[in-house]
């Protein structure tokens, strides 16, 4: 018998289940989440599915979670993809791990724990791609059952790739029980999205459950009888499916007489059944149960005797038993056939025994050679008992789930180790661990176990370690004085750190005068020092300073073409990595100090570098970072669909990997400009003004200038002049508080001058107009003076307007910033036109269009 005719009243639902397993085997992927109560028939409904992906040729993958999958990182992936993995010949595994794929390459190495991930996307990614190269071959179909209890890394794993599927063979199923009942956020976005396809599956009606008792028990059912099982189990299947079960058992008469007596068998669970029907079976069964239940579904025969402390013969007899009366299933391994069976069998066990028999269970794993995580599973449930070896198991499963991205897991592992406790010797180091793993994960207690640390560790390098891991979450969580302040301390002991060591404590403290307005003031003195060798860089040290002065020669606009110089220079050798750590933070800021400088080309490779390095990886952080600058990079450039494109994908990253928010500033001030030049509804554009508010911002931080640029300029695009003012001089003077003096940071000067103009102060135009003519100047960047000479033009009005509009076109035109040449060419038409010189104008208009249009500038072609 089929399962599709094994089930009642879900015709609707097997329908749209076919449907979207049909749309996926034509190439249009998606996701299906099967949500209701325990028992109301999910299993079954994926069961459907599957059978029906067996009749399509579809290969189907499942997983099905249980609570102690909950302590496991990628524990439902693994029961999703190891079978396939490790079937796979040493050619078929290359060509799966081909690409991107091969960033989930370790995740099926148990021993590996070499990656240096910052976050899950590396390990997402590659998986992603590894189920792609799955369904290239066959339309695929994957079932996630019982998901309420799955792992956050598979979870994260689910979200990934549900939004990733709409142009692959691929059909994902979801079973779990409410969101909000299991208090798992991250099943919400899972099931709110609004792509996936939501089914609900409604209580048996009173008239199916009699159907169903007459056809189990008797085909002269009483009505009364009937009803009463409806009303017993609310038309729950599988409470239904026990309930009749003990009927039988009982052999009760289905007559109206006796069903007062249907509610004293179906109490408000199945424990009292499930409890009844282990005690009629054969002695050592319901040990063996127990031993199920405590190891998890999927376990062996095997491992289940050992932990019950039963001969190979027994066990054989009590799995037989149990698979018998249908409470356990040998499916890849022994499991309980419904959640709840396993729930009542591990209730009956008492605290002290959990904890006794999870602690066995890691010793036995311990034994035949299965890795640290699956050990710390049970290592969780147990009491701590100053085991040292548990604390060891314990780290080494962190070390590979922070490896593998999966931080919030190593944050479990190393508080369960904290509580065994740790030898005093070893605690400072753990605490480290924990601090770093923390931070990654966005934990708030990860700045008092570092400072801990500082305080325990016993030798000079220990204390710097923690003070690097300390000085980190400082900084990027707004606390960057008090960052350098630590890693100052530690310098006056660099004689007794390696040369490694000293060099990531100077480059830290350094960086936060790049990140920070705050840490910028307090460094001003060793910031000063930083001198050019005046060669290509020998170490990363030296490459980063050439670096951080590039930036420093742009912002102060000094010259451009030494800014440039020293942008390229700092690349030679490659000494600064793609990696978006305080040191690959001086690769993007020499792609900055390039930009400033109107070398685009520079900025675009330095960029597309750290794109590419990012896809390498799949760091998901460096991705934002690179996507955020490349942004900024194709605005100046007029390129507006691309920085448009550059800065969603920054926004929708940032928005999923913890310590991306840094970059938001600038991704979002991009985005608003953006907008408001393709000439989007005032309303869009209000909305996009709100949304950077000040609180939504760190405002100690560097890019935070763009934001009061992007915020002013759309205030007076919406008509509110004197509010954009405002915010464009405070950004002006926020850029003066750190040392941008030059126009080419922001532009903020040239809009506040327009701004003024607008207002009719003309006196305080040019005052903000001829400041900005004479530092561009100065400095050499066309698209900074340009922008200059377009304001100061506009400021003066009449004849000297046309003058000094001729000469920003005429600079704008050696720039390559197309859409502030079309602004300037807007403006100088309009001003030849006022001038009665016609034909120059509509020349000069037509030209502007021209540009406009091919820009996609619609604010600027409709004027």
């Amino acid at each position: 018998m089929s399962v599709a005719t094994r089930l009642h009243e879900r015709t609707a639902e097997l329908t749209r289940l076919g449907a979207a397993l049909d749309a996926a085997a034509a190439g249009r992927g998606g996701t299906v989440v099967v949500e209701g109560t325990a028992g109301i028939g999910k299993t079954t409904l994926l069961a459907a599915v599957r059978e029906q992906a067996r009749e399509g040729r579809a290969r189907s993958l499942s997983a099905r979670a249980s609570e102690l999958e909950s302590r496991f990182p990628f524990g439902m992936v693994h029961q999703l993809l190891d079978q396939v993995v490790f079937a796979m010949d040493e050619d078929e595994r290359a060509a799966a791990f081909a690409g991107a794929a091969r960033l989930a390459a370790e995740l099926f190495d148990e021993g590996a724990t070499s990656a240096s991930a910052d976050d899950l996307y590396p390990t997402l990614h590659g998986l992603y791609w590894l189920c792609a190269h799955l369904a290239a071959s066959a339309p695929l179909v994957i079932l996630f059952d019982d998901a309420q209890w799955a792992d956050e890394p598979s979870l994260s794993f689910v979200q990934f790739l549900s939004r990733r599927i709409d142009e692959l063979p691929i059909l994902l199923v979801v079973g779990t029980r409410p969101a909000h009942a299991e208090r798992n956020p991250l099943l919400s976005p899972i099931v709110t999205d609004p792509a996936a396809t939501v089914l609900r599956p409604a209580p048996l009606s009173d008239a199916v459950v009699g159907e169903w008792v007459r056809t189990v028990v008797d085909a002269h059912v009483d009505p009364a009888f009937a009803h009463a099982c409806h009303t017993a189990t609310g038309g729950n299947p599988f409470l239904l499916t026990e309930l009749l079960r003990e009927v039988g058992a009982e052999r009760l008469e289905p007559t109206a007489a006796a069903a007062h007596r249907v509610g004293a068998l179906a109490p408000g669970g199945v424990s009292a059944v499930v409890t009844r029907r282990l005690g009629t079976m054969p002695s050592g069964t319901v040990a063996f149960a127990r031993a199920v239940a405590v190891l998890g579904d999927g376990t062996s025969q095997g491992l289940a005797a050992a932990l019950a402390e039963m001969d190979d013969e027994t066990a054989g007899e009590a799995a037989a038993a149990l698979c018998r009366a249908e409470m356990l299933e040998d499916r890849n391994g022994l499991a309980f056939a419904h959640p709840l069976i396993r729930t009542t069998v591990y209730s009956a066990l008492t605290p002290g025994e959990r904890s006794a028999a999870h602690a066995q269970a890691a010793r036995l794993l311990a034994a035949r050679g299965a890795g640290a995580d699956a050990q710390a599973a049970h290592l969780l449930a147990t009491d701590p008992c100053g085991d040292v070896d548990a604390v060891e198991t314990l780290r080494s499963a962190a070390a590979r789930a922070g490896a593998l991205g999966a931080p919030r897991s190593a944050v479990t592992y190393l508080e369960r180790a904290l509580l065994e406790p740790p030898q005093e010797t070893v605690r400072p180091q753990l605490l480290i661990e924990l601090g770093r793993a923390e931070t990654r994960a966005g934990g708030s207690e990860a700045i008092r176990h570092l400072e801990e640390a500082l305080v325990l560790a016993e030798d000079e390098p220990t204390r710097a370690r923690a003070a690097l891991e300390l000085a980190r979450r400082l900084k990027y969580g707004g606390r960057a004085v008090q960052a350098v302040e630590i890693l100052e301390q530690r310098l006056v002991h660099a004689g007794q750190l390696d040369a490694a060591l000293a060099e990531q404590i100077e480059v830290e403290l350094v960086s936060s005068g790049y990140l920070s307005v705050g840490a910028r003031e307090r460094l001003q003195p060793r910031l000063a020092q930083q001198a050019d060798p005046g060669r290509p860089p020998r170490t990363m040290l030296e490459a980063w300073t050439i670096a951080a002065l590039a930036f420093d020669e742009s912002a102060a606009g000094s010259s451009a073409a030494h800014a440039a110089e020293l942008a390229t220079r700092a690349m030679v050798g490659e000494l600064i990595p793609d990696e978006v750590t305080a040191c690959g933070y001086g690769r993007l800021m020499s792609g900055v100090g390039a930009m400033w400088a109107d070398r685009f080309d520079h900025a675009a490779t330095v960029f597309a570098t750290m794109l590419d390095g990012a896809r390498r990886r799949g760091s998901g952080v460096a991705f934002s970072a690179a996507h955020s600058m490349s942004a900024l990079n194709n605005w100046r450039l007029g390129a507006l669909a691309d920085a448009d494109a550059d800065a969603t994908a920054s926004l929708e990253l940032a928005s999923e990997m913890a310590g991306a928010e840094t970059f938001r500033s600038a991704a979002q001030a991009i985005q608003a400009l953006v907008a408001m030049e393709r000439g989007l509804p005032h309303d869009e554009l209000r909305r996009l003004r709100d949304a950077m508010a000040p609180e939504q911002h760190d405002t100690d931080s560097l890019p935070y200038h763009l934001v009061h640029h992007a915020r002013g300029s759309l205030s007076v695009a919406l008509g509110e002049v004197r509010v954009g003012l405002d915010d464009l001089l405070a950004g002006m003077r926020r850029e003066h508080e750190w040392g941008a003096l030059c126009p080419a940071p922001s532009g903020c000067r040239a809009a506040a001058s327009l701004a003024h103009t607008a207002l009719g102060e003309r006196d305080e135009a040019l005052l903000l107009a001829d400041e900005d003519v004479r530092r561009a100047r100065g400095f050499g960047a066309p698209r900074a003076l340009g922008m200059a000479l377009h304001a100061q033009a506009l400021a003066h009005g009449g004849e000297r307007a046309i003058a000094g509009l001729s000469e920003a076109v005429a600079v704008l035109e050696e720039s390559r910033a197309r859409v502030e040449l079309t602004r300037s060419l807007v403006e100088l038409g309009a001003a030849l036109r006022r001038a009665g010189q016609r034909t120059e104008a509509r020349a000069t208009l037509r030209r502007a269009l021209e540009l406009a249009v091919r820009s996609g500038a619609v604010r600027l072609s409709d004027r």
